[in-house]
């Protein structure tokens, strides 16, 4: 028997496994490592609001540098524990859409869109909110006309500059300014995690800004049980 101090990881797994590790609680709800809190609230409230069709257990691991520790520590607990069980880990894209190994029983899935936030201009959350692409891009510029000393004037200038691209542009330091243009007062957590929830009862649009495509085919797949065929198709910059 080997012994050591319980890490930090494990300290936020094992309570996930129920009471009694050897129940089948886990196998029903795997794990979902994600890179931080704000990420977690956007699958918790996805799956609030799938209301049982999404059963999934999220876990921010403080960042990204956190997750590969995280993934090791995980597999190894799976292994030991459970024969085929498996969890999830979910990156950022950040201008990276390639597929990545799994490390054991944790099947390891990117984004294809730079982060979380940019899900907040897909097709689908704007339709949720009453407001079109164009709109939000004239009422975009309208703010940076009337906005110049604004803390979030740079990065707003930014996305501008970019081309507004939906798919890569950095909308971290903008998400709540975004959510207040869009003119809702919801968190932006609660607003994508609900999109995320009506995607996957099938309330979702084929696009190349679609929320399914910036989720990408293999989160469809394996967290939403969306088998989309044909293939969703990439693309970048920002379109309409």
């Amino acid at each position: 028997l080997a012994f050591s101090p319980p890490s930090e990881a494990q300290k936020r797994i094992l309570p996930i496994f129920g009471a009694h590790p050897l129940s089948n609680v886990f196998n029903q709800t795997p794990v979902l490592l994600v890179e931080g809190e704000d990420d977690e609230r956007v699958w918790q409230q996805a799956i609030r609001s799938g209301r049982g069709s999404i059963r999934l257990h999220p876990c921010s691991v403080g960042g990204v540098t956190e997750l590969a520790p995280f993934e090791r520590e995980v597999a190894d607990i799976l292994n030991a524990v459970y024969d085929d069980a498996v969890g999830y880990s979910l990156r950022d894209g950040d201008m990276n859409s390639s597929d990545m190994e799994d490390v054991g029983g944790i099947k390891r899935m990117r984004l294809h869109c730079r982060a979380a936030e940019n899900l907040l201009v897909t097709d689908e959350v704007l339709a949720q909110l009453r407001i079109d692409w164009p709109e939000l891009q004239r009422r975009m510029s309208e703010w940076l006309a009337g906005n110049a000393a604004h803390p979030h004037f740079a990065a707003m200038a930014a996305f501008a500059d970019s081309g507004f691209d939906r798919r890569n542009g950095d909308l971290k330091e903008i998400r709540n300014d975004l959510v207040g243009i869009m003119g809702d007062r919801k968190q932006w957590e609660v607003i994508v995690g609900q999109a995320i929830a009506y995607a996957r009862d099938g309330a979702t649009v084929s696009s190349a800004y679609s929320i399914t495509s910036f989720l990408g085919q293999l989160v469809c797949d394996r967290l939403l049980g969306l088998h989309l065929s044909p293939p969703i198709t990439e693309a970048g910059g920002a379109g309409s």
